[in-house]
């Protein structure tokens, strides 16, 4: 399967990279075995030289890959996704900005290093402006990639709050869908945690009451 990633054609490669994605996801050993046989270098050539339904599925197997793994976030990191994946959300599909998104998010989770790399690549204000222009699954992985890059990195939680992302954060706490709203709650926190500035500005857009609503009408 990882052979076809470099020897297929295309309709070969998207087959390929879609099965690895599923053999992957939810599968810590699997994710382990697929890094372990090559499959991340080839992957992360996809996010450039695939068509677009290649290029989302490769972003895809690499945010399954990342998940809670610390070893393959790394190691997709080290393989120079990061720029790649942050150029997709600006020329990418909808279905592939998703994927991007997802896997930039999965890369930082508990993952100073990789914070610190996405922001640099310029994610963030891309991240903050698809809260406004994105879908709703745009807005959702947007939301919880925001979180992961903002969580106990105090650096990407001033750059998140300049670009102006508080607003558009509060505002979706009321017209959200359920898994936006949870979402905003965390990414909200973790904008604020040891954070006085953030503190402030959030309780200045009006944040406060949709958060003590939430807590007799939230799931």
């Amino acid at each position: 399967l990882v052979a076809l990633l470099t020897c297929g054609n295309d309709e070969v490669i998207d087959n390929n990279a879609w099965v690895l994605g599923s053999l992957a996801r939810d599968n810590a050993e699997n994710q382990t075995a697929i890094a372990a046989v090559g499959a991340i270098p080839p992957l992360v050539a996809l996010l450039t030289s695939g068509d677009d339904e290649a290029k989302g599925d490769a972003a895809e197997v690499l945010q399954v890959l990342a998940y809670d793994n610390s070893e393959n976030q790394t190691a997709i990191a080290a393989a120079g996704a990061i720029p790649l994946l942050v150029a997709l959300l600006t020329s990418g599909n909808d279905e592939t900005k998703e994927s991007a998104i997802g896997a930039l998010g999965n890369l930082a989770r508990a993952n100073s290093e990789n914070q610190t790399a996405v922001a640099a690549a310029g994610a963030i204000p891309l991240l903050a402006a698809l809260l406004t222009s994105g879908n709703d699954k745009t807005k959702e992985n947007a939301i919880a990639t925001l979180g992961n890059l903002a969580h106990h990195h105090s650096e990407n939680q001033t750059a998140i709050a300049a670009t102006g992302a508080i607003p558009p954060l509060v505002a979706l706490l009321t017209c959200g869908n359920d898994e936006v709203i949870d979402n905003n709650a965390w990414v909200l926190g973790s904008l604020a945690r040891d954070n006085a500035e953030n503190q402030t500005a959030i309780a200045a857009v009006g944040a406060i009451p949709p958060l003590v609503a939430l807590l007799t009408s939230g799931d």
